[in-house]
């Protein structure tokens, strides 16, 4: 699988967007700093509607020191003209990971497309796991997803971006879909060093007529997917090991998995399709586990949310 390197998009001009989308705004801040002892704290966080950020965990299920975040929306999902922005920086020697309470719905409406901008830094010998249950896309909803990354070359990062749809028309009353659809996300992530050196850029379109297409070649009803980002810490998991690792995770019968080396052999990226949530679920753990498990870390059981 090749990992295309395309020319970034500049944002459009803040004065381009309308006073009705503007008045749907919002922000959340992040920053978690590591203790004299090995811990980690959240050392600063503001939010606006509609983020609400949970209390900092301590999992058995994670390494040591490591801080578990819930960010939380008290919205009921992205709405049509939502400019949603949200920054997590992990400062050098401490370790988050930040996940959602549960998948993410898209709906559809007018005007425009939802928009979510995730802005992620890793400072040197920091960790962050984020990874957030999938993003649902109502029938005609529409997307715009960008994700930025910084990561120091000493930092280690595992990122995922999942998109389901859901359209009650694909029943056996009304199978398929069609071109015209407009159930559409775009889907971009730019993942670079310190020094500004490009590790990935990515970027795709999927629609529901898209998903049908790929469904019926696989030879299942409906088709989800994702993508996985995988950067180790140099000195714990080499660009061998890690290709290797998440290569052992075996397709199944409903799913299926891509994995390539990354950039400069920084780390590597997985592409997963799979028949619906529950095989992407499962596919998407095992890259979890895999991770985990090449760096010396507890395997994670299953988060209950």
């Amino acid at each position: 699988m090749t990992l295309a390197i395309p020319t970034t998009i500049a944002d459009p001009p803040r004065s381009a967007v309308s006073p009705a989308i503007a008045a749907r705004r919002g922000s959340a801040r992040l920053a978690f700093a590591a203790t004299h002892d090995g811990g980690t704290y959240l050392i600063d966080q503001y939010s606006t509607h509609p983020y609400h950020l949970c209390r900092v965990l301590r999992l058995p299920q994670h390494p040591p020191g490591m801080a578990h975040l819930y960010l939380m929306s008290s919205a009921g999902g992205l709405f049509a003209g939502d400019d949603l922005h949200h920054r997590i920086e992990v400062r050098p020697g401490a370790r988050a990971h930040v996940s959602t309470q549960a998948s993410t719905i898209v709906h559809a409406g007018d005007p425009g497309p939802a928009v979510q901008a995730t802005h992620l830094r890793v400072e040197a010998d920091a960790t962050l796991e984020y990874w957030p249950d999938p993003t649902i896309l109502m029938r005609h909803a529409a997307l715009d997803s960008r994700t930025t990354v910084i990561c120091d070359d000493r930092a280690g990062l595992l990122l995922l971006e999942a998109i389901l749809t859901h359209d009650p028309r694909l029943s056996a009353d009304h199978p398929g879909s069609s071109p015209s659809d407009g159930t559409q996300a775009r889907l971009e992530t730019s993942i670079e060093s310190t020094d500004g050196s490009v590790i990935a850029r990515e970027r795709l379109s999927i629609n529901q007529f898209s998903l049908d297409r790929l469904a019926a070649s696989c030879g299942w009803r409906s088709a989800v997917v994702a993508s996985a980002v995988w950067l180790p810490p140099p000195d714990r998991v080499g660009p061998a090991h890690a290709l290797a690792a998440w290569r052992d995770v075996m397709p199944c019968k409903d799913g299926l998995i891509g994995v390539s080396s990354l950039r400069h052999n920084r780390g590597v990226s997985a592409r997963i399709i799979a028949a619906d949530g529950v095989a992407l679920r499962d596919l998407t753990h095992a890259l979890w586990c895999r991770a985990r498990e090449a760096q010396g870390d507890p395997i994670p059981a299953a988060p209950r949310k």
